[in-house]
């Protein structure tokens, strides 16, 4: 059985919206900052982070990219600060950290 969970900022905007089949996470899931823009996104399959998930500054500024691969961390993770400077870059394999 699919359902999705939503949530509201004070202001009456929408702050996520959460697929669920079966009691577990599935789907694109997304939130919202309370101004409206976009402040993440990403998929869950089966209960599992799957794919690229995205978090954003208020600003629409790119704050997070990582990526997943059955719940663990995959490819290349990256993290920005506020003024676009990128402040970290790892790479993994499967859930593990490649040097």
């Amino acid at each position: 059985m699919m359902n999705t969970k939503r949530g509201w900022h004070e202001n009456g905007t929408l702050r996520y919206e959460h697929p669920y089949h079966d009691g577990k996470p599935h789907g694109l899931w997304r939130g919202w900052h309370e101004n409206g823009t976009i402040a993440y996104g990403g998929h869950y399959e089966r209960g599992k982070r799957h794919g690229t998930w995205r978090y954003y500054y208020p600003d629409g500024t790119i704050a997070y990219d990582y990526h997943y691969h059955d719940g663990a961390p995959n490819n290349t993770w990256r993290e920005w600060d506020p003024d676009g400077t990128l402040d970290y870059e790892q790479r993994y394999d499967h859930g593990k950290k490649v040097e």
